[in-house]
C-alpha cells in the first residue's frame, strides 16, 4: 500500500514528467540500498561501527565525492556563496543552522536503522514525503488533484498498517518469550527436598509439591482413555539409614 500510494500520488501530480519520475525511482532505489548497507554495517559485530562513526566515514567520503563534482559542474557557486556571505551577514548563520540540522537528520537516520530496521526507515521516509507534500500545499499553495490526495491517503494507511503489524509482532514475541521462561523456571525447580529429623541421625528425601495442572493438560493418552503422566514426573527416591527404598 505504501509504494502503491506513492505511485498514485505521483501520477496525480499536475507537473508530472516521466524523466523526473524515473529519476525519483532511481534515487529511491539507491536510498533503499544505502539503508540496507547501513543496517548491515551497524548490526555486524565484526565491524564494531556505531552511528557516530558511520556518520563520520560517510560524511568524509561525501565531501571527497561532491567537492570535485561541484568544481566541475557548478564553478560559479563558490563566487555566489562568497557574495552572499559578504552582502548578507545572516547568510552564514543560516548556512550553519542548515548544516547542524542535516547532521542531526543523518544521525537520527542511523539510530533508527540500528535500533529498528532498514525497512522501518524507508516507511518513515515515505511518511516524511507525505508530510512535506502537505506542508507545501498548506504554505505554498501548490496545486493538488483528487488522485494525488487518494495516493497520499493510501500511503498514510499503509504506514498505519505497518506500525500495527510491527506492534502485534513484538507483542507475540514477548508473549512467547515469557511463556518459555515460565516453563524453564518450572522445570528448574527441584522435585525432592532434603529434610532432617529431630535427632539428626536420618536424612529423608521428601517430595516437594508442584502445581502440575498446566502440564497435566499436555499429558499424552495411553490409548485406554487414561492419561500417561510418565513423561511429566521424575522418580521419587526415599532414602533412610535403615535401608534404601525406591518408588
Amino acid at each position: 500500500p505504501i509504494a502503491g500510494g506513492v505511485v498514485i500520488a505521483s501520477g496525480g501530480e499536475p507537473l508530472f514528467h516521466l524523466f523526473g519520475f524515473a529519476a525519483c525511482l532511481l534515487a529511491t532505489s539507491g536510498r533503499a540500498l544505502k539503508s540496507v548497507v547501513q543496517a548491515m554495517l551497524l548490526s555486524d559485530s565484526s565491524e564494531k561501527l556505531d552511528p557516530m562513526s558511520l556518520l563520520f566515514y560517510m560524511s568524509s567520503f561525501s565531501v571527497l565525492l561532491l567537492l570535485p563534482m561541484t568544481v566541475l559542474l557548478e564553478p560559479a557557486s563558490f563566487a555566489q556563496v562568497h557574495d552572499l556571505v559578504r552582502n548578507r551577514p545572516g547568510f552564514m548563520w543560516s548556512l550553519l543552522v542548515n548544516s547542524c540540522i542535516a547532521y542531526l537528520v543523518n544521525l537520527t537516520n542511523f539510530l533508527v536503522t540500528k535500533y529498528t530496521s532498514a525497512l522501518t526507515l524507508q516507511v518513515l521516509g515515505n511518511m516524511k514525503g507525505v508530510i512535506a507534500a502537505g506542508i507545501s500545499i498548506a504554505l505554498f499553495k501548490n496545486p493538488v488533484t483528487a488522485k494525488g490526495m487518494l495516493g497520499y491517503f493510501i500511503t498514510v494507511m499503509g504506514v498505519v498498517a505497518y506500525s500495527e503489524t510491527k506492534r502485534r509482532s513484538k507483542l507475540r514475541q514477548s508473549h512467547e518469550t515469557s511463556k518459555g521462561s515460565s516453563m524453564d523456571d518450572l522445570a528448574s525447580k527441584p522435585l525432592l527436598s532434603k529434610t532432617s529429623d529431630a535427632g539428626g541421625s536420618k536424612d529423608h528425601m521428601l517430595p516437594v509439591s508442584h502445581d502440575w495442572a498446566p502440564l497435566s493438560r499436555k499429558a499424552s493418552s495411553n490409548g485406554e482413555g487414561k492419561q500417561d503422566f510418565a513423561p511429566l514426573y521424575k522418580t521419587i527416591v526415599l532414602k533412610a539409614t535403615a535401608g534404601d527404598h525406591t518408588s
